[in-house]
């Protein structure tokens, strides 16, 4: 997650059933001699080399790229079976049957075409998010994004994520990028929503259909002159600043799980409508977060200065917001009860929980 000030995430997506049939990879035409043993088995003994990508449950069926071992060709592709008995990954190929390959020799998800423009030259990230409108902010170690595609594979064509820092510092984050990059899911490092006009300068090229999402937005305590409530307000003035009518969804801890209504409000401003006044934006609805369903796809949350979650993540709500209407540009309902206060100081709740 971000260490200051910044880092969202995307809207809900109804899950996509896919079917493929196992397919061979680029250098499915093996030329060296079969490393396979009698039983279809890799020899367990040759570890090494490059990989070490752990399978999620849910990648059953989905086509992942690897290497085998004694060959001098590859990567391969197959299409993964599941966990085998002997600690390694079992994969369904054309050209050699059911494989077992050590996790140690697993890439990653297979890579799509694209992204290449013109021919042999790599376009930016940010010159790949024509047509993406389901947006990540700020996406910590990307493993909600992960989740995401995962759980509707045909969010590849329709995903961009953000992340507040070049190269977070979390075990999995380049796994995770990885293998959203090979899907052609464009991330685009170093982006600092506090600063609005640099951020909706990078981030022009999304379609005015877009959803921004925030996924538990927290600037870390003792974070001079910012905080999570001015985090929130700069994510939903993103679509003024870059002159399209989209929409800002924002998923923060449920208040339910805070002791007193009062702390919420004075971390996010979210309930009282603080946060979103004079932003030209205005809540559409909110409700206990539909996206439950995340971590059985792989989705952790991390807290923004540690790499492990709180309790208090556990029950989420998620908040929609769309441009307001001109003549009622103040939210609907206006702040009432105490916990208002703009900062992270109240006491309670959690402390550098979201990310």
């Amino acid at each position: 997650m971000q260490r200051e000030p910044g880092k969202p995430r995307g809207l809900n997506q109804q899950p996509a059933q896919q079917q493929q049939a196992a397919e061979p990879g680029p250098s499915s035409h093996l030329t060296p001699p079969n490393p396979l043993s009698q039983s279809g088995s890799l020899p367990p003994t040759q570890l090494a080399a490059p990989g070490g990508y752990r399978p999620h449950a849910t990648d059953v069926g989905q086509h992942l790229q690897f290497n085998l071992p004694q060959s001098q060709s590859g990567p391969f592709i197959g299409r993964y079976v599941g966990a085998g008995a002997d600690g390694q990954h079992v994969f369904d190929t054309h050209s050699h049957g059911r494989l077992s390959v050590p996790e140690s020799h697993i890439l990653g998800y297979r890579p799509s075409v694209g992204g290449m423009h013109p021919p042999g030259q790599v376009r930016s990230p940010e010159e790949n998010l024509s047509g993406r409108d389901q947006v990540q902010l700020s996406a910590a170690d990307l493993s909600e994004p992960m989740a995401r595609l995962r759980r509707d594979p045909s969010l590849a064509d329709h995903m961009a994520v953000t992340t507040f820092e070049e190269t977070p510092n979390y075990p999995n984050f380049e796994q995770n990028r990885h293998n959203l990059e090979v899907r052609g899911v464009p991330v685009v490092p170093s982006v600092d929503i506090s600063q609005t006009q640099a951020t909706a300068e990078r981030l022009s090229g999304l379609p005015a259909e877009a959803n921004l999402h925030f996924q538990m937005p927290r600037v870390p305590r003792g974070t001079k002159g910012y905080s999570t409530q001015k985090l929130v307000r700069d994510t939903w003035k993103l679509p003024s600043a870059m002159g399209q009518d989209m929409t800002v969804s924002i998923t923060a801890p449920h208040p339910d799980g805070y002791s007193k209504l009062s702390t919420h409000n004075g971390f996010y401003g979210l309930e009282s409508g603080k946060a979103v006044k004079k932003t030209a934006m205005e809540l559409d609805e909110a409700g206990t977060d539909s996206d439950a369903s995340l971590e059985g796809y792989g989705y952790e949350h991390k807290q923004s200065t540690v790499d492990q979650s709180t309790e208090v993540a556990a029950k989420r709500k998620k908040y929609k917001f769309v441009p307001s209407d001109p003549e009622h540009q103040e939210f609907k309902g206006a702040p009432k009860g105490p916990g208002d206060r703009d900062g992270d100081s109240e006491g309670g709740g959690s402390l550098g929980a979201e990310v």
